[in-house]
């Protein structure tokens, strides 16, 4: 059973079975943000040309991480040449009042860092560049 109250605009309180979890939403023109346990996810249907350009690239884990949100760079945890696994934080990136990790969607190798701490991003920035396993 998942239960949800909304008790003031941006916060969602859940309760899925026993576990009790707070998340927060927001808003930037169409698309929406959740965050919740360290992590966020944005909430966007994507366009044709969109999923056509990934399967171009190989799928997911090939090409670059681009941040989903405008903010300010906290930490970049890899280098150029490091391999990573799916699932590993790459980059720590601060964006309306939220801590996003922004993670390897697959294992590879960092063909590229395009940031570092202190920088401001703009949404779609490329901040990694990883090469897959697969590829």
């Amino acid at each position: 059973e998942v239960r949800a109250q909304r008790p003031e605009h941006g916060r969602l309180n859940l309760q899925v079975g026993d576990q009790r979890l707070r998340a927060y939403v927001a808003s930037e023109g169409q698309r929406r943000y959740v965050a919740m346990a360290g992590k966020t996810w944005e909430l966007e249907r994507p366009k044709p040309e969109q999923k056509r350009r990934a399967n171009a690239a190989g799928g997911p884990g090939a090409g670059s991480l681009e941040s989903s949100m405008p903010g300010l760079v906290l930490d970049v945890l890899v280098s150029a040449g490091d391999a990573v696994e799916r699932g590993e934080t790459l980059v720590l990136l601060e964006a309306m009042k939220m801590e996003l990790r922004i993670t390897a969607p697959a294992g590879g190798t960092v063909t590229g860092v395009r940031c570092k701490a202190g920088d401001v991003v703009d949404r779609g920035q490329v901040l990694v560049e990883i090469a897959s396993d697969d590829g």
